[in-house]
């Protein structure tokens, strides 16, 4: 995403939809549920994907 300059919101805004839309509950307290999961929780892929846009934000632009 970085490399085609695409913003990480969008995709954890389309995580959040794709979420909804399921009928799935993303919570934090949801989130030990998925522990046995092969996939990380919904809740926090969004999360990694905000601190993941934050971090790119902070940096300085070439």
């Amino acid at each position: 995403m970085q490399q085609h300059q695409i913003q990480a919101t969008h995709y954890a805004n389309f995580l959040q939809r794709l979420a909804d839309n399921a009928g799935e509950k993303v919570s934090k307290e949801r989130a030990w549920q998925d522990f046995f999961s092969s996939h990380p929780a919904t809740y926090e892929r969004i999360e990694a994907v905000k601190r993941f846009h934050a971090q790119q934000a902070s940096k300085p632009q070439p």
